[in-house]
């Protein structure tokens, strides 16, 4: 990354500004996208492994993250409207420190519309796109790259908020929304502000909102981000416009910023009251279609199709991109998902057919689509027709998200319950505690003696978990002996478990009892008998003659 301090000089309306200072530097597009990227772990000589290993390496394939063009430019805006937001609220200045100490009493008198003390520099934005269109991962990866809490000690002591993201209840009720902002900060912050709120004279609707103001007011909270804002459909009544004229008096009153994420059943709604928020703005809003089949799509594919664990990889050709493309309509999600599931498919292939060609070709894409993908295949009807109505209906994918991990679960057996994680990163994977990083377990050495060889952290994991399972006494030795085979293809006679020979005891001397009595037992001779002959027992017969 470019060092800001050397190669990037200070803009003046960003300066000496301690909310601004924590902020990453303003990086250049190709910073942004190297940034964002997210790509899995992949190796050539992977593809030599067995297929149900193949299958576990296929599966990293499910966070993986090509930034595009509009990936970048929201990155920018969001940026920009950060930073704006912090421009009027400088707590070098008094009137931001006199702000902050009216603005509890303001707020709770009801006083939204009065005269703010410091110019407002916040505005709001909107993101709308059908489901699966990458937004909420687009937006979440974006926020990572800015802290979320910063403690200041000066010029004024207290724990900046530099965003939040929560998602509109289902229900749409603004009350709901408020609890949830709420709970969200005191998960980050340990503070109680929920409890405060649930235990006041009166839990009203304006009274969830006016502790929302405040401590979005308290915390100087740079960025409110409300995920999933379509549900405000389902509120009936006054509600809806409440909501709405309360996040206005965010950005236009307590100078928060906000950006508004759904669906284009959304729309109605914010072509109202939201749109004052954002009148004098610059940033503007955004609306994401779906890839169509040009340039973008060519380099999204052409990035994607490098990560084939097949034996022979297949080259991309046009028909392949086309028919790809045709399948998931431009879905992000889809398009990577159905890559992901024709891979497994012909993985779980080979594992039962012996000289089965793994070979990925247009037949195969629109099978696994019509099959694995059903759910989803009525709203690929309506992108295909372009029926906004029909399109409507599909407002969550969720279900169809949980059918494919149901999917990827049944094709690396294991349950929906326990998925396997494929994105174990290599310094996470066997973390032990303090104790026990002193002295590494066998399995961490036999780990970090796969990974000396090049093995991915998960492959290596699972070949240690099923190799133990098969041979639990094998040495460490012999199970990277047996793993290394089994990549290899050959096999080794499964090992007997070793005889230990059994410690031999001291021997007795001439008086201990317990040998008397043994060797009088080789004569045939009852215990008594031989305690008697030895002299250990008295022959009460013989004495009482005497």
């Amino acid at each position: 990354m470019t060092d800001p301090m050397i190669d990037m000089p200070e803009l003046p309306e960003y300066r000496d500004n301690p909310f601004i200072a924590p902020l990453p530097p303003l990086w250049a597009p190709q910073e942004t996208v190297k940034a964002l990227k997210d790509v899995p772990f992949f190796d050539p000589k992977e593809r030599a492994y067995p297929a149900h290993l193949r299958i576990h390496c296929v599966a990293r394939l499910a966070r993986y993250f090509e930034p595009l063009e509009r990936q970048v430019m929201l990155a920018e805006r969001l940026g920009l409207l950060l930073r704006q937001g912090y421009v009027g609220r400088n707590p070098l200045g008094g009137n931001f420190q006199r702000q902050l100490a009216q603005g509890p009493i303001a707020i709770k008198d009801g006083k939204w519309g009065g005269a703010n003390s410091t110019h407002c520099t916040a505005s709001g934005s909107t993101l709308l796109g059908c489901s699966g269109i990458g937004k909420s991962t687009a937006v979440e990866r974006i926020l990572k790259l800015y802290p979320q809490v910063v403690q200041h000690e000066a010029p004024i002591a207290l724990r900046q908020l530099v965003w939040v993201k929560i998602d509109c209840p289902y229900s749409g009720s603004p009350r709901q929304m408020c609890i949830n902002f709420l709970s969200v900060v005191d998960q980050l912050l340990g503070t109680n502000y929920l409890h405060q709120y649930s235990n006041s004279r009166v839990a009203s609707v304006d009274h969830a909102m006016e502790m929302m103001a405040m401590v979005a007011r308290l915390h100087a909270l740079g960025l409110l981000v409300i995920d999933e804002i379509q549900h405000l459909k389902n509120v009936k009544g006054l509600d809806q416009e409440i909501l709405m004229s309360f996040l206005v008096t965010l950005v236009n009153r307590i100078n928060v910023p906000v950006l508004l994420v759904g669906t284009p059943r959304a729309l109605p709604i914010l072509q109202g009251n939201f749109r004052e928020a954002r009148r004098a703005s610059g940033v503007g809003s955004f609306t994401w279609e779906p890839l169509a089949y040009d340039g973008t799509w060519g380099y999204f594919v052409k990035q994607l199709w490098r990560y084939q664990w097949t034996a022979e990889p297949t080259p991309l050709t046009d028909d392949l991109s086309a028919v790809l493309h045709d399948a998931s309509q431009g879905v992000i999600d889809v398009a990577v998902k159905l890559f992901m599931l024709s891979q497994m498919r012909l993985l779980r292939i080979a594992s039962s057919r012996r000289n089965t060609a793994e070979r990925i070709d247009e037949t195969l894409f629109r099978k696994v689509s019509a099959e694995d993908l059903r759910l989803v295949q009525p709203m690929l009807q309506a992108l295909r027709k372009g029926d906004s109505n029909e399109l409507a209906k599909y407002d969550d994918l969720r279900p169809f998200r949980d059918y494919v991990v149901d999917c990827f679960a049944s094709s690396m057996g294991e349950t929906a319950e326990s998925p396997v994680n494929p994105m174990v990163a290599p310094n996470n994977l066997g973390e032990t505690s303090t104790e026990e990083a002193a002295a590494p377990s066998d399995t961490q050495k036999i780990l970090d003696a796969l990974r000396s060889l090049g093995i991915a952290p998960d492959v290596a994991k699972l070949l240690v978990e099923e190799t133990l399972a098969a041979q639990p006494d094998a040495d460490i030795l012999d199970v990277v002996a047996l793993i290394s085979a089994h990549l290899k293809g050959k096999t080794i006679a499964k090992q007997k478990p070793r005889k230990r020979d059994k410690p031999q005891a001291p021997a007795m001397p001439a008086s201990d009892l317990r040998r008397i009595v043994e060797e009088g037992q080789a004569a045939e001779m009852s215990p008594y008998e031989s305690l008697r002959k030895a002299g250990i027992v008295l022959d009460l017969q013989n004495r009482a003659l005497l």
